[in-house]
Parts: C-alpha cells; structure tokens; sequence
C-alpha cells in the first residue's frame, strides 16, 4: 500500500460561493485495511463516485498529519507539485466535519470497556 494512491474526482467545476461538498465512504468490513465505495457530492447532488481498494490497517507514521486546507505531509496528489511549496488551498473553509458511522464490525461495548481498562 506505501505510495498508492487512488483518484477519485467530481465530475464538475464547483461554482463560486458557499456549498456543502460532501464525501461518503462506505467501507467493505471484514477486518482493518478493506477497501469500499467513495460517493461525492455538491449541496446534495452525486458528482463522483469510485471505489478504494484498500484503507490504512493500522497507523500513519509519526510524519504525516491530518491536515485540512493544506498538506505538511506526502501529497494527496503529485498534482500538488504545480502549487506553492506550501500546497494551501486558497478558497475558505467555514467548516469540516467527519461523522463516523457505528461499525457493524467493531468491537461489542464490553470489548471496548476492557480496552479502555487496559489502555489507560
């Protein structure tokens, strides 16, 4: 997986001023690295869709970040590479927000609670 990328792009141009842009993973299950469909969308409307073969299993190295506007990290894209050095998205972010939905299968609520236990 080191060094894969996968492009999964909308099929428009977005327009000049405020909209909901909108990306839904629906992931495959069966343990940690599957893969699973990618929907985007534009104030509601589908605009892309494609699919991940695989996900992260484990952990990002210490290195990369998780940032929003702007990659300190390895590049989404080498497209990146025709921007500033700094990559930063020149538009406005008024918000980001990730909703993550119960895994089907995760851990049971007493699995969680003994790893909290453990953990901490």
């Amino acid at each position: 997986m080191a060094g894969a990328r996968t492009r999964i792009r909308g099929e428009q141009v977005i327009p000049a001023g405020d909209h909901v842009v909108e990306l839904a993973f629906s992931y495959d299950g069966g343990g940690v690295g599957k893969g699973g469909e990618v929907a985007l969308s534009i104030d509601g409307a589908a605009c892309g869709a494609g699919r991940l073969e695989r996900t992260v299993g484990f952990q990002f190295s210490m290195d990369e970040t998780m940032d929003v506007g702007r990659d300190r990290g390895t590049p989404v894209t080498e497209e990146y590479a025709a921007l500033p050095a700094d990559n930063a998205y020149r538009g406005g972010l008024k918000q980001v927000r990730i909703d993550l939905a119960e895994r089907l299968d995760g851990p049971t609520p007493e699995q969680r609670r003994r790893t909290v236990m453990i953990t901490h």
